[in-house]
């Protein structure tokens, strides 16, 4: 609630601006958010307002008691708080690297399949650069995990890189000791590879948990 000479001083001055004597001007009046127009009335270098209309604009009320005016404005409304976030919520940064590395993850593996399958005989050093870029990819992940459940999902996204690593080196390995002939003498040989079948089951979760912005787990990658 506002006596009379203090609504005068707070709302019927405006800022001072040289204009001519005895002039009207609309202007763009805006009280708690709430905009309208409003005509000025200039006399003698003072610029006045209209009641009715500054009470309708800031959506108040006014009340004449004999010499005196009651003006009362409502509060404004209190903003609506941000909503909360979930506490297992991934960060869009930290889902876009993390996609990016289970790419890398699966084209690394599924060279190492391909070749294993097919007894193409190599040392695994052709490997070397898939190994090379999911290890940068791994590193961009971590640094763009900037949240708990980012955090977390980047845990269970290390655990696929190394299971894939494990595999690489075992397959390195049995190239050395001629033992890797016997994938490519079988008709499914990577369904009795027990270290293959692991990585399948963990990237196949975080391909489907990372996407979807909400972290979980499930033992896959554990």
């Amino acid at each position: 609630m506002f006596r009379n000479w203090r609504i005068a001083v707070m709302i019927l001055i405006f800022s001072a601006v040289s204009l001519a004597q005895n002039k009207l001007e609309t202007r763009t009046l805006v009280i708690n958010g709430q905009s309208g127009e409003i005509t000025i009335f200039q006399v003698d270098g003072h610029q006045f307002v209209d009641l009715a209309t500054l009470v309708r604009l800031g959506n108040g009320t006014a009340t004449f008691q004999g010499n005196t005016i009651l003006l009362t404005f409502a509060a404004p409304s209190p903003s609506a708080p941000a909503p909360q976030q979930s506490p297992n919520a991934m960060s869009n940064s930290f889902m876009s690297a993390a996609v990016q590395e289970l790419g890398i993850l699966k084209d690394w593996r599924s060279k190492m399949a391909y070749g294993i399958t097919r007894g193409i005989p190599g040392d695994g050093s052709q490997m070397v650069l898939s190994h090379n870029k999911a290890t940068e990819g791994l590193r961009m992940a971590k640094v763009a995990a900037s949240t708990p459940a980012d955090q977390n999902a980047y845990q269970l996204l290390a655990n696929d890189f190394d299971y894939v690593n494990r595999w690489y080196d075992k397959l390195v390995k049995g190239r050395k000791n001629m033992t890797t002939g016997n994938y490519s003498m079988s008709e499914d040989p990577l369904k009795d590879d027990s270290q293959y079948q692991k990585i399948v089951k963990c990237s196949d979760f975080l391909g489907t948990m990372i996407p979807n912005g909400t972290f979980s787990d499930d033992g896959s990658c554990q």
